[in-house]
């Protein structure tokens, strides 16, 4: 009896302290691959050029251009006034937002399979090997790779709490309080979010998540107010800001919506010009609620197939995101039972938080924007927990690994081929 009990102590002691080992390795070769973006990419700052501007705007005390993103432009201060050049400074804070988000994925994994060794490991290799981690769009946007890091831990917080996890109120906004400063003031879209999370869990947990719910939304009204009084203190043109909401919108207008001469010739002032045939006429100083309450019904219409491009972009044929993911999903749920059996022992608090972050991939302010693949890193989430009971499942069966190493060799295959493509693919 000493014996049966001794030996599964032993092998959990030894799957805890082979843990910090594969963590030290995953982020190793994370550190070692960010530096190959930023070698291979680093001419193309795009929205990352916004930050460097609004983080010299906030030196010299213009909020205006720091309306959007405001965290990132905070963080890129010290290395402005140190007289770095844009694209020193962008290439710190890529580093260092990925470092975070790095740290924030291990976090969640750590939530989402605790002390358990393989789906740990094949959860890091999924996030290392994907494509749309080594392409340029987890580059070209650093609020979006902070705001993803929000995700990822509030994620964490949810799943883990659920699990039994209880702690002191003031201890809970002591932690959900920076997280949701660090996603909400990198960009608008984890408040949609946080609200599908609330949503989700008062719809399943009810009065378990009544709690929770509060905490989440309490501080996520407070910071989101706190940037509207800093706004207001700072003398921010409001309206411009609405302006660029609105502009948003309509440079997101369909591409099967459009007219033939802008879709030959597609331009930010062609889908502009006809997204206002369908919305006009308008003030676009008056913002995007405007437009979108003053035509509700083609509002709804644009937002369903504007949430459909998203999905399609980066779960469809495009070599830079997740192709292949689902066929794969779909095709082993048919023929391994074991894998639909992995799922049903899943929490189902990880269904709810991989549901709140295709929400936000598909809700509004997203479903409002153009179809940029960028403004989805924390899709990540959802993937790996479609994929590794997948990968667990095979693992086990004597042909089925060979299928399970080859889905992590397709991936780094592709990724292997983003670096060698040109910037901007």
């Amino acid at each position: 009896m000493s014996l049966s009990v001794a030996a599964p102590v032993r092998a959990e002691a030894r799957t805890t302290a082979a843990l910090p080992k594969v963590y030290a390795a995953a982020a190793a070769f994370w550190v070692v691959t960010r530096l190959l973006v930023l070698v291979h990419q680093g001419a193309w700052p795009w929205m990352n050029a916004f930050v460097v501007e609004a983080a010299r705007g906030l030196v010299v005390g213009d909020w205006n251009d720091a309306v959007r993103p405001q965290l990132p432009a905070m963080l890129g201060v010290p290395l402005v006034l140190a007289g770095a050049s844009e694209q020193q400074t962008v290439a710190v804070l890529y580093v260092v937002a990925s470092l975070v988000q790095f740290g924030a994925f291990l976090v969640l994994v750590r939530a989402l399979f605790p002390g358990r060794l393989q789906e740990q490991t094949l959860a890091l290799l999924v996030f290392l090997l994907v494509p749309y981690d080594h392409s340029i769009h987890h580059y070209r946007d650093v609020p979006v790779v902070l705001a993803s890091a929000a995700v990822f831990l509030l994620s964490a917080h949810f799943i883990s709490h659920v699990a039994g996890a209880r702690r002191p109120m003031l201890v809970e906004v002591a932690f959900v309080a920076p997280v949701l400063l660090l996603g909400l003031w990198s960009r608008g879209e984890v408040l949609t979010f946080v609200a599908a999370l609330v949503v989700l869990g008062l719809s399943v947990y009810r009065r378990r998540a009544v709690r929770l719910a509060l905490t989440y939304s309490a501080v996520a009204i407070v910071i989101s107010s706190g940037l509207l009084l800093v706004y207001e203190m700072e003398n921010v043109n409001l309206p411009q800001a609405w302006f660029y909401t609105a502009h948003t919108f309509l440079d997101s207008t369909p591409d099967s919506w459009l007219s033939p001469e802008c879709r030959a010739n597609p331009t930010e002032n062609c889908r502009e010009a006809d997204g206002l045939a369908y919305f006009g006429p308008a003030d676009l100083r008056a913002g995007v609620l405007a437009l979108a309450m003053n035509h509700p019904l083609t509002t709804a219409a644009k937002t369903a197939r504007s949430a459909w491009d998203n999905l399609w972009t980066l779960l469809g044929p495009n070599m830079s995101t997740f192709p292949g993911i689902v066929p794969f999903v779909v095709l082993a749920l048919a023929f391994v039972r074991s894998a639909r059996e992995l799922y049903a022992k899943l929490p189902l608090a990880v269904w709810i938080a991989a549901a709140a972050v295709v929400a936000e991939t598909v809700l509004p302010p997203l479903s409002w924007a153009p179809p940029h693949p960028q403004y989805h890193l924390q899709l990540v989430l959802a993937i790996v927990v479609l994929v590794v009971p997948i990968l667990v499942a095979l693992a086990r069966m004597p042909r089925g690994r060979f299928v399970a190493l080859g889905f992590l060799v397709a991936n780094a295959s592709l990724s292997a081929f983003r670096y060698t493509r040109y910037p901007g693919y």
